[in-house]
């Protein structure tokens, strides 16, 4: 069960996420921009949709701590830490906070994501590592309290996969979590995932635990992933210009390109007029929706549930574009007000 409490905070959490990291690990942006400088010029290349890969972050902290390969306790706290640096590097390139309205939020955790959307869906966020938080923080569930989650591509440098990874922001420490695209759906790229995390399972796990530890791992994703997609629909509730594309060059140094992270920390705010449009219909204004004991809007008569749509335009010969929409619960007429803002974004 979700409930929400007012948080108290004053510094955006990722930004003291950041400046803990560069703590940690002295030096690590200026060794962060040396490899995406040089990333296939004498470095492996990776995409650009990819700030920078896990496996450099790997070597950005087995380098500032001088670890040897021979102590695997050493290595295995750098590979943790890896994700860490990977993660705030690429947030702190643009530091974008996406604050969602509470209520589209319980719309879109209770939804979740349609399985058989295309795994392309989730490929287009705004910017590197948007961070995602609440209009009311934060959220507890179970034995933490959620302030937030940072999303990111991934290119595993092994296999060349792309993987999309979150790491959710919680009282109890940092979480992760993985969904591998290279498969044609979601429904398709979760079971991959599942498949991956039973192999490395240790052998004596039983099928009870099994399924507890796929629960779990599901539950996660039915929070991120909805808020993920959300970033990348075509008819998001969100500000002029808020998810136009947000991917700055490095600026031109003596020491060579450096990416140097904005003044201030840039919020925008999510789901506005599709909040208020939920709220005011919870409230019985139009009848339509009827909320039960749960987070999750139930409607009446033939009202249909959120949903997620799809669809392709363009040649099939050609560059083809994918878009997504989320569909609200109930029959509101939102084309007339303000238009929302489009984004189109090309599938190569």
């Amino acid at each position: 069960m979700w409930e929400t409490v007012l948080a108290k905070a004053d510094t955006p959490r990722p930004l003291l996420h950041a400046a803990e990291i560069a703590r940690r690990y002295p030096g690590c942006w200026k060794q962060v921009d040396y490899l995406r400088a040089h990333r296939g010029r004498g470095l492996p290349d990776w995409p650009a949709w990819c700030y920078l890969p896990i496996a450099g972050g790997i070597g950005v902290a087995k380098s500032i701590h001088a670890v040897n390969d021979d102590d695997l306790a050493a290595v295995a706290h750098a590979t943790d830490d890896a994700l860490l640096i990977v993660t705030l590097a690429a947030w702190r390139a643009t530091q974008l906070v996406y604050r969602f309205d509470v209520d589209l939020a319980r719309e879109l955790i209770a939804g979740g994501v349609d399985d058989r959307l295309p795994s392309d869906a989730l490929r287009h966020l705004p910017t590197w590592c948007p961070y995602v938080t609440w209009s009311e923080l934060p959220l507890s569930r179970d034995d933490a309290t959620v302030f937030g989650f940072f999303v990111h591509l991934e290119y595993d440098s092994n296999t060349g996969r792309p993987e999309l990874r979150w790491l959710l922001d919680t009282s109890a420490g940092f979480r992760p979590a993985i969904l591998h695209l290279d498969r044609p759906t979601i429904t398709e790229s979760l079971a991959a995932v599942l498949a991956q995390i039973k192999k490395g399972a240790p052998a004596a796990l039983s099928e009870a635990k099994h399924d507890l530890l796929n629960r779990g791992w599901r539950d996660m994703l039915n929070i991120v992933a909805p808020h993920s997609l959300y970033l990348c629909a075509q008819n998001a509730d969100a500000p002029p210009g808020a998810l136009e594309p947000h991917f700055p060059a490095p600026t031109k140094t003596k020491d060579g390109p450096r990416t140097f992270a904005p003044e201030r920390v840039t919020t925008w705010d999510v789901g506005v007029r599709i909040g208020a449009v939920l709220r005011a219909a919870s409230a019985g204004g139009s009848g339509d929706l009827q909320r039960g004991e749960g987070i999750h809007a139930r409607p009446r008569g033939d009202i249909r549930t959120a949903h997620w749509h799809h669809f392709w335009t363009g040649p099939r010969s050609g560059t083809r574009t994918l878009i997504v929409h989320w569909l609200p619960p109930i029959e509101v007429n939102i084309e007339s007000g303000a238009p929302l803002p489009t984004t189109i974004r090309p599938v190569q």
